[in-house]
């Protein structure tokens, strides 16, 4: 069962029937199955309009009610902002250039031609290892006539694909269901491109290391690769000064058992000085016979010695 189908952002799960698009080796086809039988409906394309139309009929009213149509505005129009050019029914002009894009014809840009050339890069790629993508959210997919795809590999190995590939321009999961797998990418000019209000996909745009850096400096987006080095560095770094945390606690602690050992010492060294037997003068006069020569011991350093 298809979960959402980006070319047709309306096309959502809903209770009046269950959609499914298988694609394969040998076939592409979308099919429907109907959740309630008692339910009629029918399916319409207008040949002078254009117009895939769904209706419901309603008994009580003998009427038939629209469901579901496409193209649902007039941005589902095909290739509105030519090559790489954006559409955004919010903005204003509703065509724009990414970031690291411009019009390729600034003239005709001027006049609301946009489809005439769309848009161009700042700087051509130079197929380097340094360069990278920037993610892109909220758009409808490019148009597949230019795509490769692999239900096997993952987001990562799909990066690792198109940059593999000088002529890769773009990538994404083939697959958003859950997490996210599979692997589409997009060669050459981007076409069709529609960003949404709210919803829509991810979509990694290729783009040189200059540019990369500014915009994922002004947005804080980067594409999975980059962020898998960001966060090793950051992991680094931490752990790097955790340890140096560690060892400068360790040394303070050191050093002041160090410092109240010596303090220790340098107390007990005074209570010692304190413990020596103190006399008046008096009472050593009266035990030498008044400094007696009879009681002379002998002579040092400091003076006479007396018994």
């Amino acid at each position: 069962m298809a979960f959402n189908i980006s070319g047709i952002s309306n096309l959502k799960p809903n209770p009046l029937y269950t959609f499914t698009f298988t694609s394969n080796e040998e076939e592409v086809y979308y099919t429907y199955q109907f959740n309630n039988g008692s339910v009629i409906t029918r399916l319409v394309l207008n040949q002078t309009t254009s117009v895939l139309e769904r209706s419901v009929w309603i008994e009580s009213e003998q009427i038939w009610k629209p469901y579901f149509s496409a193209p649902l505005d007039y941005c589902d129009n095909y290739g509105l902002c030519g090559a790489n050019g954006i559409w955004n029914i919010a903005g204003s002009p509703v065509c724009r250039c990414k970031n690291g894009f411009k019009p390729k014809s600034l003239e005709r840009w001027k006049l609301m031609e946009w489809s005439h050339g769309g848009c161009t890069r700042d700087k051509p790629l130079s197929c380097q290892s340094t360069e990278g993508f920037d993610k892109f959210e909220g758009v409808k997919l490019p148009d597949t006539t230019n795509c490769w795809v692999n239900k096997s590999l993952n987001l990562s190995e799909c990066r690792d694909k198109c940059l593999k590939n000088c002529t890769c321009m773009a990538y994404t999961n083939s697959d958003i269901r859950g997490n996210g797998s599979g692997c589409a990418i997009w060669f050459d000019d981007l076409m069709d491109i529609r960003q949404f209000a709210s919803g829509g996909d991810v979509l990694y745009i290729r783009m040189p290391a200059s540019i990369l850096g500014a915009n994922n400096g002004a947005k804080g987006k980067a594409d999975p690769g980059e962020k898998k080095d960001g966060t090793k560095w950051v992991i680094i770094v931490a752990t790097t000064a955790g340890i140096s945390g560690i060892l400068i606690l360790i040394y303070y602690i050191w050093k002041g058992r160090t410092r109240t050992q010596e303090n220790g010492q340098s107390e007990e060294s005074s209570n010692e000085d304190l413990d020596l037997p103190s006399f008046d003068f008096a009472v050593i006069s009266i035990a030498t016979d008044n400094f007696s020569i009879n009681n002379k011991l002998g002579q040092g350093d400091f003076g006479p010695v007396f018994k």
